[in-house]
This record gives C-alpha cells, structure tokens and sequence, in this order.
C-alpha cells in the first residue's frame, strides 16, 4: 500500500527521524485531502489544482502511486475533464491516504 524506501533514504538509518517523518506525513496530508475534496465538491478547480499540487510530493515520497488521480485533478483545473471524473479522482485520493495513515498507525504503533 505504501512504500518508505524514499523516506528511510532521507532518514538515513534513524529510526526516530523516520518516525518523525511519518507522524509528520498523518498530521498534516488529511487536511489537504479533505481540502481538495471540498473544493472539488465545491466546483472550486483552482483551489482543487493548489491542493493536488501540494499532495504530490508527499503522496510520493510515501510510495503513493496517485499520479493518474492528481492528473485527473489538475486537468479538470484546466477544464479538460468533467467534475465528475475530479470527484471520482479525489475520492479514491482520501482513501488510499486513509488507508494508509490507518496502516502506519498500526504498523509504527502511533
């Protein structure tokens, strides 16, 4: 579901920094999330684009592999897709980091 192997790279063999990173990553990522979502709701496509870009590179620092869901984002930003697709793309976005934030609490005992 997710893969640390870049964040161990920064980590560097400390374990308290990598748990610092993580902890980092469940405080801050859900309230873009749920940023995007609603402004995706709310028909907002620039604020849904600042969002998407901003989650990128933690989704991927984390293994996340959302680049077809931020695309979906960013193009509907630039009205080359439907808010519907944007919805749907936003949705699977907020469950996966759910997901994951469920199994580095488990797996990190945070």
């Amino acid at each position: 579901m997710y893969n640390l192997n870049d964040i161990k790279d920064i980590a560097n063999g400390d374990q308290e920094f990598l748990r610092t990173l993580i902890k980092t990553f469940i405080v801050e990522v859900p309230p873009d999330a749920n940023g995007l979502s609603e402004a995706v709701e709310n028909g907002n496509a620039a604020l849904a684009y600042q969002y998407a870009h901003k989650l990128k590179p933690n989704l991927k620092s984390f293994g996340l592999n959302l680049d077809f869901e931020i695309g979906v984002i960013e193009n509907w930003s630039e009205r080359k897709t439907e808010q519907e697709n944007a919805a749907k793309a936003s949705l699977a976005i907020s469950s996966t980091i759910h997901k994951v934030i469920k199994s580095l609490r488990e797996d990190y005992s945070l």
